[in-house]
């Protein structure tokens, strides 16, 4: 029985190209072809090509009728029909396998976590949804504004992936904009990601184990605390950022920044690059025993933590921690910079 049921499907994904070809064999209408051009950026002779050329193609990545019933009515307020959405399909699949499938950042001393980049965007990468089909994503990217070097307001994506760089000047060429030259800034900075119903991550502890768990799913569990976008917070510093000059520089500060001296446990103070410091997790069963010193500082918002995030790089993330004030004796929930690369 299971047999004959691989044979219907098989069947019925066939026929459903036969289906296509003969209802689809006339030049494209005006509607399909600006639909294409806006999906896709082609130009209106660019769409007409490719339209003609999946309908002529008998091998051509195809969805059931069924298959398409599940997800139409996400696509097509996404602006795709059946016939656009394949396409976009196959522009995914071309992209990946014209890439190099493995991490470029592999095996790079100090660097364990992918690139990220910040495209900038204007035709024919006009919009998230355009970069979202000429990546090969799989959701849509993140959009932010800034400022161009000319003065002038302007919105970049964010593309984590240096592979998915690699598919967009792919697409470009394959899509005939050879002559436009898109432009990508490196973005490194510090990762904050705090999971709200979960102590993850935290300095030296693994938050999957029974023990380590909430007691709720209620962000005000203090395994939940620091929260994301809890203001003000204390981060415990080491390193550079225990220079007054330095912290008050990144900060833009009026005054001196107040230190107060500070420790935590399950972290060990290593070195990369031969001088860089950096905290990393102490195994498990070291943790009450594994102390590093430093200094207490009090982030007052969003733009100071944004700014130390950029300092440090994405060499650092954001990670929670206890931090013990043994001046005032009391412990207190806060956020420190662990490494994510290899040490020295």
């Amino acid at each position: 029985m299971e047999h004959g049921e691989d044979l219907l499907l098989a069947l019925e994904s066939w026929s459903q190209v036969a289906i296509q070809q003969s209802a689809a064999t006339d030049e494209p209408d005006q509607q399909t072809i600006q639909r294409w051009q806006h999906l896709f950026s082609y130009t209106a002779s660019e769409a007409a090509r490719h339209i003609e050329e999946q309908r002529k193609d008998d091998s051509r990545l195809t969805l059931t009728g069924d298959g398409w019933k599940m997800i139409a009515t996400e696509k097509e307020a996404e602006g795709y029909d059946k016939e656009a959405y394949e396409h976009a399909l196959w522009l995914a699949r071309s992209a990946h396998a014209t890439t190099i499938t493995t991490n470029p950042d592999q095996g790079k001393k100090g660097t364990t976590r992918p690139q990220t980049f910040l495209l900038k965007l204007g035709p024919p990468l006009a919009t998230p949804e355009h970069v979202k089909t000429a990546a090969g994503l799989e959701i849509t990217p993140p959009i932010f504004t800034g400022t161009g070097d000319d003065g002038e307001p302007t919105s970049f994506c964010k593309i984590v992936g240096a592979e998915y760089k690699d598919a967009i000047l792919s697409y470009l060429s394959r899509t005939g904009h050879t002559a436009f030259r898109p432009t990508f800034i490196r973005h490194s900075v510090a990762e904050k990601n705090l999971c709200s119903i979960s102590a993850h991550p935290t300095l030296g502890l693994d938050s999957t184990l029974p023990q380590h768990r909430p007691n709720s799913c209620n962000a005000n569990d203090p395994a939940c605390l620091p929260t994301q976008n809890q203001y003000p917070v204390v981060y415990f510093v080491y390193g550079t950022l225990m220079n007054p000059a330095i912290l008050k520089g990144k900060l833009t500060l009026d005054t001196e920044p107040v230190y107060k001296r500070a420790r935590i446990r399950g972290g060990l103070l290593k070195t990369w690059g031969n001088k860089y410091n950096a905290v990393v997790d102490a195994p498990q069963m070291d943790h009450n025993k594994a102390i590093v010193d430093g200094c207490a500082f009090t982030v007052e918002n969003s733009m100071q933590e944004d700014a130390l995030c950029h300092y440090e790089t994405d060499k650092y993330e954001v990670v929670r921690c206890t931090i013990e004030l043994p001046e005032e004796c009391k412990v207190v929930k806060g956020l420190t910079f662990r490494f994510v690369g290899e040490t020295d």
